[in-house]
């Protein structure tokens, strides 16, 4: 079981927000969550629910739609080493969802000429390099070895969220023993989730536009997809360098 993403029974407070996160930035970015238009905060509720429920119910395919393939491949990995020790993973408290979920943003970062999916950036061989142009707060960029013209790259928006509830997953084994001892304590995790917020052709005016864009212009997110729990794949890098 230590290798399960989800760490279980965990209270602590392991994940902080880094030092080159200013106050001011955090504060900017989590007043997305609370935008009627976005509703994200409802949203990350449900993904939450949602990720525990598929573990639960040890649905693969479905882990596989809503994770990265480097988070349901290490879900599926210890998932099933798991169940030769535990007759079934029960998910308590969903009575009381949504108003036992607390979700607090703590940091978060952008990449650009990356994919969400790890596996694509390493075929693409995604080289980190510097822009000369006025840096962007919390971001990197990123451009393939052999980019091709007018090939399209996006900017994504990734989150790190705290979560402090009693919605959670509980461990039965085969002589009917729960894990859990206390059904009301509150536990801690945290889910790194990530969106595409736009794409750019790559052209000379690409990085001009992302400048536009990002100091004048509305976020709009695609599909979220969770990228790393409780920091089991250390932030689930997008390159390894």
């Amino acid at each position: 079981m230590l290798n399960f993403p989800y760490k279980l029974l965990n209270t602590e407070e392991f994940l902080k927000t880094r030092e080159a996160t200013t106050k001011e930035n955090l504060h900017f970015m989590s007043s997305y969550l609370f935008l009627d238009e976005y509703q994200l905060h409802e949203g990350f509720k449900f993904a939450y629910l949602g990720l525990l429920k598929k573990i639960a119910e040890n649905d693969v395919q479905g882990l596989r739609e809503v994770c990265e393939k480097n988070l349901s491949q290490a879900f599926s990995d210890s998932m099933w080493e798991i169940y030769k020790d535990v007759e079934k993973i029960e998910l308590l408290n969903e009575d009381q969802f949504p108003d036992n979920v607390k979700i607090k943003l703590i940091d978060y970062h952008q990449f650009f000429g990356v994919e969400i999916d790890r596996e694509s950036n390493r075929l693409k061989n995604c080289q980190l390099f510097e822009t000369t142009r006025k840096k962007i707060p919390n971001t990197d960029f990123y451009m393939p070895l052999n980019p091709t013209w007018n090939e399209t790259l996006g900017m994504n928006l990734e989150f790190q969220l705290k979560i402090e509830t009693n919605l959670k997953l509980n461990f039965i084994d085969k002589q009917g023993n729960s894990l859990v001892q206390n059904e009301r304590e509150k536990e801690v995790h945290f889910m790194q989730i990530e969106s595409v917020t736009e794409q750019y052709p790559i052209s000379l005016k690409a990085i001009p536009m992302l400048f536009r864009n990002y100091f004048g212009k509305k976020l709009e997110f695609q599909e979220w997809i969770i990228t790393d729990f409780d920091n089991a794949l250390n932030r689930n890098p997008h390159v390894i360098l």
